[in-house]
């Protein structure tokens, strides 16, 4: 499965299956950032078979879609 990885060796990889109306979540190892450092984030999105998919990043305090409260992108529909 290496080679699934856009580069490096580490992906996120989801199977929904045929379902519709999937709203699906990845969540990272917590990240510590510092104030008024600014950060970069870059990210590679590619989707398999024909379904529409979409991907954003969102930054909470805990684990969960709820705690998900500042977007850090816009919804981008996967190629």
């Amino acid at each position: 499965l290496k080679s699934l990885a856009y580069e490096g060796n580490s992906f996120a990889l989801n199977f929904p299956g045929e379902k519709t109306d999937v709203d699906d979540w990845f969540f990272s190892n917590p990240l510590k950032l510092k104030k008024d450092v600014l950060y970069r984030v870059v990210f590679y999105a590619r989707k398999f078979q024909n379904f529409t998919e979409a991907i954003s990043i969102s930054l909470g305090n805990n684990p969960n879609s709820s705690s998900m409260t500042k977007e850090l992108t816009p919804r981008v529909e996967a190629t």
